[in-house]
């Protein structure tokens, strides 16, 4: 499970999480640092740990569950800035889903205003 709350007045975000749901930042400018939370919800999991970060223009978030493969590279796909998040998604699902898990995958871009 993973909470983030996008605040674009503040451009920031804050996101908590517990178990199998991992995120990545794609566009910001440091490297940013982020608590993975290990457990079971409901059963033995820890209690989340909020880490706010800036939410800078052309930012693009990648959560996904553990039915994606998580050895991969943004470098492996050039496109992640340019595509729509809904093409991102799905491009990402196509190319890295495990054959023998359920998976989800969700892109928000930061598009400059």
């Amino acid at each position: 499970m993973m909470l983030t709350l996008i605040d674009t007045t503040r451009r920031t975000f804050t996101v908590a999480s517990v178990g199998d749901i991992e995120l990545r930042v794609w566009g910001a400018t440091e490297r940013l640092g982020f608590v993975p939370r290990r457990g079971v919800v409901g059963f033995n999991a820890p209690p989340p740990m909020p880490v706010e970060h800036p939410f800078t223009p052309a930012m693009v978030l990648v959560m996904h569950s553990d039915g994606l493969r998580s050895q991969w590279d943004f470098n492996d796909f050039p496109w992640i800035g340019r595509e729509s998040a809904s093409i991102t998604a799905q491009r990402l699902l196509t190319a890295l889903a495990r054959d023998d898990d359920d998976a989800t995958v969700l892109v928000v871009r930061n598009t400059p205003s």
